[in-house]
């Protein structure tokens, strides 16, 4: 094996790419992997950037956008990328590829490779045999399931975000030893020490909340499988027992105009903000500025959001999703509760707005666990060691 081995990635984040403070974060991760390996080409799907010739990021990064109809998506990408795919690996020593997902990544991966190109799928989710997941969309989430079973046991190695995948992989008879867990890695210090603006004081009155009032916050896409209704139902089951706080939304509802409206029926209108998209660099001050972290997913893979805001010095009230689990330990760095139970959510809600004693104790454990466990440095080291790895045991 070369002792700079030459890696191409295949996946759908062509953000990598956008040289702006709402993608640093994931230009900064691709990098630090780039500078371990001898070179790291990168096969993306073009959906934020024109597609056409790579782009050199660094001397040791190049990124391949490939462009996409609306209309054909994903099999258009697939064919644009395997002639692409094929183009690089004649043109470099590639030793390992890594895809993405195990579905249509992984899929173009196994077809583009060549004999003694090692081969590593990665799963960022919590897809495999999920039954959350599969009612979703039965019809193509069960294909998806299937065809996964049967890119799986082509891979070399695979890596997992979180540890209940990893069993799900074992009980497929893939060999444990050469299943990695390893989440993604977060900008730790851009949430322990988040800009002085705007201050909590100042998002607070715009919000129109007093300084003594409880804040609540939720980040994210919501999609379905978060679950955002659990949570506002559970705000709305403690407001009617007289508790009073305020909810603070971030995130795009655009195309979720079913949460305004379940905030409208149940009377909260006066009691929520929806904030609207918010750039992932500019979102610190936002959990500076709340007291309590809300999470209510049906299921997850990892949990980023939860790494935030331990990271901030939130308390934090979450579902169990396998994510969480790997994350939080209840009633230890967080109260935790199962997915659906809008009561079991309400009781841990309530137990931390009744106890400030014990919102600060969850609150400073979490922080000072997750800065020890998720250094991003530390993470993309261990991502670049499975890649040897991978490449070794070939």
């Amino acid at each position: 094996m070369s002792p700079s081995p030459q890696i191409l990635m295949i996946g759908y984040d062509d953000r990598v790419l956008l040289a702006d403070s709402a993608t640093e974060d994931t230009r900064a991760r691709h990098l630090r992997y780039a500078e371990s390996v001898g070179h790291l080409h990168m096969l993306v799907w073009a959906t934020h950037v024109v597609s056409g010739q790579s782009v050199s990021v660094s001397p040791k990064l190049t990124v391949y956008p490939v462009g996409h109809s609306q209309r054909l998506g994903r099999l258009a990408f697939l064919w644009q990328a395997w002639q692409m795919g094929r183009s690089i690996l004649r043109q470099n020593p590639i030793a390992l590829i890594t895809a993405q997902d195990p579905f249509f990544t992984a899929l173009l991966a196994i077809l583009i490779r060549p004999p003694r190109v090692s081969l590593q799928i990665q799963n960022h989710s919590d897809f495999l045999d999920n039954p959350h997941w599969l009612t979703e969309r039965p019809l193509w989430n069960r294909f998806l399931n299937a065809l996964a079973k049967w890119t799986l046991p082509r891979a070399d190695t695979w890596r997992v975000v979180n540890t209940l995948e990893k069993e799900k992989y074992v009980r497929l008879s893939l060999p444990a030893q050469n299943i990695h867990v390893l989440p993604v890695s977060v900008n730790l210090n851009q949430f322990m020490h988040p800009p002085s603006t705007p201050n909590r004081a100042s998002l607070r009155a715009n919000w129109g909340v007093e300084s003594d009032t409880i804040v609540l916050l939720w980040v994210g896409r919501p999609v379905e499988f978060k679950n955002v209704p659990l949570l506002v139902n559970a705000v709305h089951l403690l407001m009617k027992q007289g508790y009073a706080f305020h909810l603070v939304l971030v995130g795009d509802f655009g195309s979720a105009s079913e949460i305004p409206v379940l905030v409208e029926t149940l009377g909260l209108q006066a009691h929520t903000t929806f904030c609207g998209a918010i750039a992932h660099a500019q979102l610190a001050p936002f959990y500076t500025a709340a007291d309590i972290y809300l999470h209510s997913s049906n299921y997850e893979g990892f949990g980023r959001v939860l790494v935030e805001a331990a990271a901030s010095g939130l308390a934090i009230v979450a579902t169990q999703t396998a994510g969480a689990l790997d994350i939080l330990q209840h009633a230890h760095t967080a109260l935790l509760s199962p997915p659906y139970d809008v009561s079991a959510f309400a009781e841990n809600l309530r137990s931390l707005v009744e106890s400030p004693e014990l919102r600060k104790k969850l609150a400073q454990t979490a922080q000072a666990e997750i800065c020890q466990r998720f250094d991003p440095h530390y993470q993309s080291q261990q991502v670049v060691r499975a890649w040897l790895t991978t490449i070794q045991s070939d």
